[in-house]
């Protein structure tokens, strides 16, 4: 079952399981600019850059994400590829994504776009594609000490967003924040609405340089960071930057056809357009051992084990994917 939600009177969206409040009064969309954009220098930071990468660790109500997204969009030096990492133990309904959103028309075709996505959330990873594979959402549904110690990935800019740390002290307790730390590379900046004596102490011992800006109303301060360690940070390599080529895909069945979408994807090694498909000359997707009907079928972790879930959920990435299969396997009559 998604996470409740409880709506106080004056419109504020409240977690039962913590007893706090999702956002600031002064609003959502307020703090995601003020405190994690700004917070982290964007959309300035990623002019003329080839792809952003965002950690996030705790999507909420997704409001970060939109504002991200939105700001995207609006920049005309953004990068070709925004991928965000975010991690959510608890989704929420995507009813309850919509009505967070609707508080801010600029954001509620995006909104209405993660929402259409936002199916079959259980625990594990999930892929959701937007602006023709241009911005990744990949979320992550688990524990956040479990999430960080398992990927492998380094980011530019790091979202420290949580619930007050007296309310979920797990989020920002010292194993988790050593985790944030190991996908920073140096210059990795950091932005979160806690000021925290503890937190602030923390970061500064995972190799942070921290910084107390101009809070956003009521808070008087937040923090600003980046990671700048006196020793050799270890973790993820820094991730290699390919110039995307041209490649050929020897055998045309589905397999070698979602290949060729996925090489084809923005930010992968390959031109746009450039995976060749080499294989059956009746097409791609056309030599398949006989078989007219082919399924997909999401394996379920022991996590979902128990659950009163669906033991098979709609796949929001294979979904997303299919149009990018589409063209490159032709549709075939009956």
């Amino acid at each position: 079952m998604p996470e409740p939600v409880e709506w106080l009177a004056d419109g504020t969206p409240r977690s039962p399981r913590f007893q706090d409040i999702y956002r600031s009064t002064t609003g959502g969309l307020a703090q995601a600019r003020h405190v994690f954009l700004r917070g982290c220098g964007l959309p300035a930071a990623w002019a003329g850059q080839r792809q952003w990468r965002i950690l996030e660790t705790g999507f909420g109500l997704g409001l970060n994400f939109l504002a991200t997204w939105h700001a995207w969009k609006d920049d005309p030096q953004r990068p070709r590829m925004l991928h965000f990492a975010s991690l959510e133990a608890w989704p929420v309904a995507a009813a309850d994504l919509l009505r967070s959103a609707a508080a801010h028309p600029e954001l509620e075709p995006l909104a209405q776009q993660l929402a259409a996505q936002w199916i079959g959330l259980l625990p594990g990873v999930h892929r959701l594609s937007f602006e023709d594979g241009h911005v990744l959402l990949t979320l992550d549904v688990r524990d956040v000490q479990d999430a960080l110690r398992e990927r492998s990935c380094r980011a530019d800019s790091v979202f420290l967003d949580g619930f007050d740390p007296q309310r979920n002290p797990r989020m920002w307790e010292q194993h988790t924040l050593k985790a944030v730390a190991r996908h920073c590379r140096r210059g990795t900046r950091l932005a979160t609405w806690t000021v925290a004596g503890e937190v602030r102490r923390e970061l500064v011992q995972c190799g942070f340089a921290v910084e107390r800006t101009e809070g956003l109303a009521p808070k008087r301060h937040c923090l600003a960071a980046v990671f700048d360690p006196a020793w050799s940070p270890k973790g993820a390599p820094a991730p290699t930057e390919v110039a995307p080529a041209r490649c050929v895909v020897v055998g045309a069945g589905l397999a070698g056809a979602a290949a060729a979408a996925r090489l084809g994807r923005p930010g992968r090694a390959c031109r746009p357009g450039a995976p060749r498909l080499a294989g059956h000359r009746a097409g791609p997707g056309r030599c398949t051992g006989g078989r007219r009907l082919g399924a997909a079928r999401r394996p379920v972790g022991a996590a979902c084990v128990g659950r009163r879930r669906p033991a098979v959920a709609p796949d929001p990435l294979r979904r997303a994917h299919d149009a990018a299969l589409r063209m490159h396997v032709p549709a075939r009559g009956r």
